[in-house]
């Protein structure tokens, strides 16, 4: 049995203050409260002047280690221990879990331009990076107060829907709690982000290509490169497709043509 600590410190204003009531009405017929399923709040940033939405999980949801490092302020362990609890824990997670059995983090801010509408997350999982990376894009996140104020309207909707978090958030919620869901997820990611790799990689070769397909029209490349093997295109879409699948290239075999070898991937 954990005791729970009475947080030592009182609130902040900024911590207790309401959104809209449209807003917390709209957000709630997305992602309900319930005692088995995580949500999104609410919470007013005064150090940056907007709004943002934090993922809650249920007590009953997190495992008897964290619940003792949101049970426990940092203020009574030993010095020794302080400074890990204080990176670990932060005052606001601290009091909402001792307040609303919950624990709550940073999950998207309400800020943006007319470029970038409808918010911004505060972070990336490491499949969505991995997704990121591999189109060319950044996965570092912009720091709540980057841009300007936004409200949440159905743009921000929009945008964390396509997340799969909000329109599609509760019955992706039972898949993704299993282990088998989390593995099936991860492989079907793997797939997407080595069709990404071989888009950029055929990209990235393309003027080598382009150099071997006139040199095997030269004279001097029948002394260097041997004939394609028979049967060539059907190996290089083999290649592909295990690469797809397993992550894994193939050897080229015997074919010593540089074709083969620049046209793989």
């Amino acid at each position: 049995m954990i005791e729970v600590q009475t947080a030592p410190l009182a609130p902040r204003a900024d911590w207790l203050l309401a959104p809209p009531p449209a807003w917390e009405a709209r957000l709630r017929s997305l992602s309900p409260i319930t005692e088995r399923l995580s949500h999104l709040r609410f919470r007013y940033r005064q150090d940056d002047e907007q709004w943002a939405l934090y993922d809650c999980i249920p007590a009953a949801m997190l495992s008897p280690e964290r619940v003792q490092q949101l049970s426990v302020h940092w203020t009574s362990l030993p010095k020794s221990e302080q400074r890990g609890r204080k990176s670990s824990v932060s005052e606001y997670q601290f009091y909402m879990f001792n307040t609303h059995r919950l624990a709550v983090s940073l999950y998207w801010i309400l800020q943006g331009t007319e470029y970038l509408v409808g918010g911004t997350p505060f972070g990336f999982t490491p499949r969505e990076e991995r997704l990121m990376e591999a189109e060319g894009l950044s996965p570092e996140p912009f720091p709540p107060g980057t841009f300007p104020a936004i409200p949440f309207d159905e743009r921000v909707v929009s945008v964390l829907g396509a997340r799969d978090r909000l329109r599609k958030y509760g019955d992706r919620l039972d898949a993704m709690s299993t282990v088998e869901g989390l593995e099936a997820e991860d492989r079907a990611a793997e797939r997407e982000y080595r069709k990404q790799y071989l888009a950029w990689h055929h990209q990235q070769q393309a003027p080598t290509a382009e150099f071997f397909k006139w040199y095997t029209k030269t004279k001097e490349s029948r002394s260097t490169l041997r004939p394609a093997q028979k049967g060539l295109a059907n190996t290089l879409s083999d290649f592909k497709d295990q690469f797809i699948e397993t992550g894994v290239l193939p050897q080229a075999g015997t074919a010593s043509s540089r074709i083969i070898q620049v046209s793989v991937l």
